[in-house]
Parts: structure tokens; sequence; C-alpha cells
């Protein structure tokens, strides 16, 4: 009920403001009529103006009443301000004569200020046969013109505003043609692609008539066999070939994962880690390039547990440095292939993470480096030459937003998958 009652108070007021933008539309539109312009005044002495219309005859006392010319403009609409003929009376009980201003005056009311230029064209104002009408509520409008005017740009006169009933049912003729024309060109502009799309649509009509099963037959996929390790297929030679090939693989992709089938207690496969063929011929130089380029790019590694106590303090340690090119850090418990790749490092490495490797030679665990002086640690590092170490620069102002983002990463919750 409610409901109803606001859907019709909004509907009142949607009536009452169309009503009142209509109202002020048409308003605005609709110009006044000037007034007619001040006639001169006539006096019983003829005088003839050739600038201006015929004058209407007077009726004199002695002479009988005389029918002033109607005068027609271009439009065939007489003219309404011819004075009407004198009323009929005897020579005695004859009023004293009327001038025609005075009869003017009287009969059209007050006239407009001289000032105001003669102005044609209005109704009932019949001045010439070289008026024209512009009133807005015309007799006759010129309606081809009107629309070669709005073709050509120009502006509008007020009967475009209103559409008149006698050009509506043209306009819409017009729109309904414009339609069809569109439609038919539409499809003759696409006539040409329907062909290409027939087979599809001959498949989509199968499809939907009959089983899926019964018209198109099971999808085979084909993958290439698994690789067979060949008798000259190059294998790792030392654990820290093995290593730095491993290196290499976690950091080639961000979701490069040791695969399930690997046993950690085995060598693993060259083809598993490297991206070329082990039996190629040249492969022992695509493996020592690859070591080289493993070296060069990361040549200092930390293994650990994010949440081991001791992996943190190694990285604090390391933090004091500037080192250049920076430590790769290998978090283990934050990798999907955890409970196989923990083990490959235990056994690559000699014992548990974290561990430092440099070069792919292990410079001890995390327990030995923090225990001795940690000037040690720094002089390896320098005499490798593989790094460039120098004291860090003090960061007050970001020091205390690391250590807070490192710890929520430390103790936010571990994942029931990694476990």
């Amino acid at each position: 009920m409610k409901a109803r009652r606001l859907y019709g108070y909004l509907e009142s007021l949607a009536r009452l403001l169309f009503a009142s933008a209509h109202t002020q539309l048409v308003s605005c539109l609709r110009f006044t009529v000037p007034k007619p312009p001040d006639l001169p005044i006539m006096s019983s002495r003829p005088h003839v103006d050739p600038l201006l219309e015929p004058r209407r005859q007077v009726a004199l006392p002695d002479s009988p009443p005389l029918t002033p010319p109607q005068f027609k403009d271009q439009f065939g609409v007489s003219s309404v301000s011819s004075v009407p003929s004198a009323p009929s009376a005897t020579r005695a009980s004859r009023p004293a004569p009327v001038t025609l201003s005075d009869y003017d005056r009287a009969e059209r009311g007050p006239l407009s200020p001289e000032d105001i230029p003669r102005q044609a064209g209005h109704i009932g104002l019949g001045l010439g046969f070289d008026n024209v009408s512009t009133a807005y509520m015309a007799p006759k409008t010129n309606t081809a013109g009107d629309l070669l005017r709005a073709v050509k740009g120009g502006p509008l006169t007020g009967m475009w505003v209103r559409v008149p009933r006698r050009v509506r049912p043209i306009l819409l003729a017009a729109t309904s043609l414009a339609a069809i024309m569109l439609i038919f060109i539409s499809r003759s502009v696409a006539a040409p692609a329907v062909p290409q799309y027939a087979p599809a649509a001959g498949f989509r009509r199968n499809y939907d008539l009959y089983s899926i099963n019964d018209e198109v037959p099971e999808v085979v996929i084909h993958r290439p066999p698994p690789p067979v390790p060949s008798a000259n297929a190059l294998v790792f030679e030392s654990p820290r070939d093995e290593l730095l090939a491993l290196i290499g693989f976690v950091t080639a992709a961000t979701g490069n994962s040791l695969p399930a089938s690997v046993d950690p207690s085995e060598t693993i496969d060259m083809d598993v880690l490297v991206g070329f063929d082990p039996a190629a011929p040249d492969a022992a130089n695509d493996l020592e390039f690859l070591k080289d380029e493993v070296i060069a790019q990361y040549p200092l590694v930390l293994f650990g547990r994010m949440r081991d106590p001791w992996h943190q303090e190694l990285v604090r340690a390391l933090d004091q440095w500037t080192i250049v090119p920076a430590p790769l850090i290998v978090e283990v418990d934050e990798r999907g292939d955890m409970a196989t790749f923990e083990p490959v490092l235990e056994r690559l490495l000699g014992s548990a993470e974290p561990q430092l490797v440099l070069a792919g030679t292990s410079l001890g665990s995390a327990q030995d480096l923090l225990g001795g002086d940690i000037e040690e640690l720094r002089g390896k590092l320098v005499d490798s030459k593989l790094v460039s170490v120098s004291p860090a620069k003090k960061k007050k102002k970001h020091a205390a937003q690391v250590e807070k983002e490192r710890n929520h990463r430390v103790l936010r919750p571990q994942g029931m998958g990694e476990y």
C-alpha cells in the first residue's frame, strides 16, 4: 500500500514538473507579435508618400461613401488593415467628417512608438507584396525550406520544437523506411561471412541432437615419453656440480619443484635439473657454462628454515654488511617440495640447514659461524673475490619497518599443508 501511494506521489510530481517545463518552453519559444507601427496622421490635404502603402480613400460629407481597396499579400491572405466604409446617412443628419487617423486610432487602439522599424509578415498587417509571414502560428509554413535549413545546419523555426500533426506521418514513414534499409544493408554486408560459420553451425546442431559420445571419438592426449637415460648420458661427477645445478633449477623459475619420484638418497638425474640433453655431444660444455653462470649470479646462498632462530640470526649478521651480489636466501620450509628438497640438501651439504654456501661449497652451519668471530666470515667472503663486502649504511628510518615485516613473516601461522 505504501509503495502504491509513493508511486502515486512520484507520478503526480513528474506530471507537475513536466507541465511546468512544457509551459516554460512554450513561453520561451513563442515570441510576441510586435505592435503595428505608427501611421502618419492623415488630413484633408492629399499627401502621397511613394515609400508607404497606398492611402485609403476617405468618405467626405458631400460625396457618397467609398469602399477602400483590399490588398492581398503574396500568400493570398486578405489584409485586415483595410478601413470599412462609413455608415450611410442623409446629408442633413450626417455627422461631422472624421479623418482616417482618428478612425484608425479608435479602431486599432494605441500605436507603437515611432522609433520601431516597420516589420512585415505578421497576421493582421497587410503591408505590401514583399511581406513574409514569420509568425509562430502562421497559416502556411515552408516545410521543405525548414528541412533543407536543418540539413545545412541552420537554425530551426519554432514548428520543430513540437512536430505538427501533418508532419508526424511523414516522419514516422521516413524513420521506418530508414530502419528497414539499415537491416537489409547489414544483412547484405554480413552475407559473405555466413559460409565460414556453416561447418561450425552444423557441428553445433549435431551436438545438440545427438550425444557427444556417439559423434566425437575419445580424445587422446599424446605426451612425449619420459626420458630414458642412455649409456652415454652425462652424470654429475661431484656433489658440488649437483648442488650448483640444483641452485640453477631453483632460480630458473618460481614454480620449479622437484618431482615426488626423485629419490633423495641417490644422485638426481641430470635431465631433471638442467635444460639441455645430457646425451648430447656438447653436454659437458653446457654443464660448465651452467655452473659458471650460477656462480656469477648467486655466489652466496643461504639455505634454512624461515622459522628457525639460528637462520634468523644468520640473516641479521649478513644484514650488517652490504654484499654485492646480494646473497640468495632459500627458505626450505616455504617450498612445496620440502619433503624431497630437504633430504637432498642434507645429502649434498653433509648436515642439516641452515647452511651458508659460497660457490657451491659450504662455509659451515649457522652455529659454527655465529659461535666464532664474525670477522672471519667476512674475511672468507672477501678472499673469494666473488663478492664485495662493505659496512652497511645506517638506515634508522627503515630498519624498524624491515624488522617488523620480517617478524610478521616469521610469526604468521604456517599452512596445514606444509606440515
